[in-house]
């Protein structure tokens, strides 16, 4: 479904951002990118959307370079949600999720009636439709987070790249997300790519894992596999214990304090 094989970035010869990325993802598979800031996951996603060209190696959907795709095809087929949006202007929220009917819109037209009624479904599922006539500049983070990936799925995507889409929320929020993804994954089977900060969120989604350190993803596997001790201490340079919760029937993450 999708695949980057032996994917390279640098700003400039002397700065290579990373190398040799090879990992591949099933049709309804979650990856989550886990790494230390500053170490390059924004780029990587941008790279895999097509949001900024690779330098080295491809990026392929359903077995065809992404480079070959035009770029009205690939906004069809990948939803991107950068990290920070700050909305100024006061549109709607329903206008803000209708940006995301622009690739199946002819230039020149009008949202149709079944484009509200896609952006209105996509609203539904991440539980937002109440704020449809809400200006975006005075919604919270959590609800702006929201309409950005509902504005994504009214692209009718088979594949969502997120960069931290829990970065800044509330820990209700962040778990309201982190279901929404899971179900999506589930449900509509849409293969999702993400970063996060937070590894316990793996466990939470009980996802594929990819962990990025100087410039490579290593370690690209289940999360019980992938997350644990060592990779963790390695990756964030402090202690890190990996406990299994009877009750929650799953592991969590608690880090040492001095």
């Amino acid at each position: 479904m999708f695949s980057i094989k032996n994917g390279g970035f640098s700003y400039n010869p002397e700065k290579e951002i990373f190398k040799n990325v090879t990992f591949s993802l099933k049709k309804g598979e979650i990856l989550c990118i886990l790494g230390p800031n500053g170490i390059g996951k924004s780029t990587l996603l941008k790279c895999c959307g097509r949001v900024m060209p690779m330098h080295t190696g491809e990026v392929f959907i359903e077995g065809k370079g992404i480079t070959e795709l035009s770029r009205q095809r690939l906004a069809q087929k990948v939803g991107y949600v950068p990290q920070a949006h700050k909305m100024v202007f006061p549109f709607s929220v329903l206008q803000l999720v209708l940006l995301g009917r622009t690739p199946h819109i002819p230039a020149y037209s009008r949202p149709g009636k079944r484009d509200i009624e896609i952006a209105m479904k996509s609203m539904e599922i991440v539980g937002i439709e109440h704020l449809k006539d809400a200006p975006v500049n005075r919604i919270s983070g959590g609800e702006c987070q929201l309409a950005m990936i509902a504005r994504a799925l009214a692209q009718e995507p088979s594949i969502l790249i997120l960069d931290e889409p829990t970065n800044h929320l509330d820990f209700g929020n962040q778990v309201k997300i982190l279901h929404i993804l899971d179900k999506l994954a589930k449900t509509q089977k849409i293969t999702i790519i993400m970063s996060t900060h937070y590894p316990d969120h793996t466990f939470l989604l009980s996802c594929q894992v990819g962990i990025m350190q100087n410039g490579v993803v290593s370690l690209v596997g289940q999360a019980e596999k992938v997350v644990t001790e060592k990779s963790l201490e390695d990756t964030y340079q402090i202690s890190i214990g990996v406990h299994f919760i009877k009750q929650a029937n799953r592991n969590v993450c608690v880090p040492s304090y001095p």
